[in-house]
């Protein structure tokens, strides 16, 4: 069964690489049934996350307005990487990541303000998935070199 993917043109060559880095022969598709892939599409989606949770200029916002549910919580989509308060709220609530919400350390809660609805201002970085198609590894081992491969991560800007 093919692993769902957003750009597979371009992983297909990313996670080549990454089994040409371990010795594998190149795959024509990526098929989770062969696990020398499945394992090489996990490590791809894996140092994608890793690269972009930096925080880069093409999956940062600043000043992000969020809206608590009608429990009066927030909960954090699977795709923010990191949610940082404005130094606004500082001071008056504590934020942390916990049960995929944001619990306020300081006052013990889940609950964010007052009424659902609220809005608060945060700054956030996103995983986006359609970028794990970029080429985040560069090979600079050859055959002659010994003993194993090295990967070095390129730092991706645009």
């Amino acid at each position: 069964m093919p692993i769902p993917t957003t750009n597979a043109t371009q992983e297909l060559p990313a996670v080549n690489q990454i089994l040409a880095s371990v010795g594998q022969a190149p795959v024509t598709t990526l098929d989770q049934t062969n696990p020398d892939v499945a394992i090489a599409y996990d490590t791809l989606l894996q140092v994608s996350k890793e690269v972009q949770a930096e925080g880069w200029t093409y999956n940062q916002e600043f000043e992000y307005e969020i809206v608590t549910n009608n429990n009066k919580e927030y909960e954090i989509p699977n795709n923010m990487l990191q949610i940082d308060f404005s130094e606004s709220y500082k001071g008056n609530i504590d934020p942390v990541r916990r049960d995929g919400k944001i619990y306020d350390r300081y006052n013990h809660t889940y609950t964010l303000g007052t009424t659902a609805g609220d809005a608060f201002k945060v700054d956030v970085v996103w995983f986006l998935i359609g970028l794990i198609s970029l080429h985040l590894f560069k090979t600079t081992w050859s055959p002659k070199q010994q003993p194993y491969p090295h990967n070095e991560l390129l730092a991706i800007h645009n």
